[in-house]
């Protein structure tokens, strides 16, 4: 990354799931510009092991971690209060957080992740965090963002498959039969596909402020 081109000393980025695989690039992109960041993420261990490795690899960085659950508002208005209370302006919101699909403790194929199978359950939790998180976190500091009427940024983590459709013979498994091959399940492309909508919402909801969402 060529980040001589990106200044954003002083500028502070908040990043949702920054426990996880895509939240810890985001994280190092964002540290080689300089940025502050603020890390949440469900996971007390995963995010304290994240922010240890951070520390090492970027001894200057400063780092607020929290750990919440994105489907509680209170837990998030909390990180907002207390933000406020140690003078923090979130200039930068990345909605990163998701539920990957699982397979079972001795690493075998289910089929848990078929259309046929797929549990009311799980549809409810994965969107609940991927696509309600991200309207909660857009609903609590996108506003204070807003009021602060500074340039800041909402960055939606979407995919191509808000777009097109899953090729899901890039998941096929052999020797499983086609009843119990995985797939991607449909909440991810529900999820990303709603993630778009958001972003052109929340892109011209505050207009005439200085906050960017793509």
């Amino acid at each position: 990354m060529l980040s001589r081109n990106f200044d954003l000393n002083g500028k502070n980025a908040l990043i949702t799931g920054a426990a996880g695989l895509l939240g810890l690039e985001h994280c190092e992109a964002l540290l080689e510009c300089d940025a502050n960041l603020v890390l949440i993420d469900i996971n007390d261990k995963k995010l304290n092991k994240v922010k240890d490795y951070l520390i090492d690899k970027y001894p200057k960085s400063k780092l607020q971690t929290y750990s919440a659950d994105l489907t509680i508002k209170k837990s998030l208005l909390d990180i907002r209060n207390d933000l406020q209370n140690k003078n923090i302006d979130i200039n930068i919101l990345i909605n990163n957080a998701a539920i990957n699909p699982n397979v079972d403790s001795n690493n075998k194929i289910c089929n848990s992740t078929r259309l046929e199978s797929f549990s009311l359950e799980e549809w409810n939790k994965q969107i609940s965090v991927g696509l309600t998180g991200s309207f909660l976190c857009c609903q609590i500091f996108g506003s204070e963002m807003a009021k602060l009427n500074k340039p800041a940024s909402i960055v939606n983590i979407a995919s191509d498959l808000s777009v097109i459709a899953p090729d899901q013979r890039l998941y096929k498994k052999d020797n499983v039969k086609d009843l119990n091959q995985p797939v991607k399940p449909v909440t991810y492309s529900v999820i990303k596909s709603g993630l778009i909508g958001l972003t052109k919402y929340i892109s011209t909801y505050w207009l005439g402020s200085e906050i960017r969402c793509n």
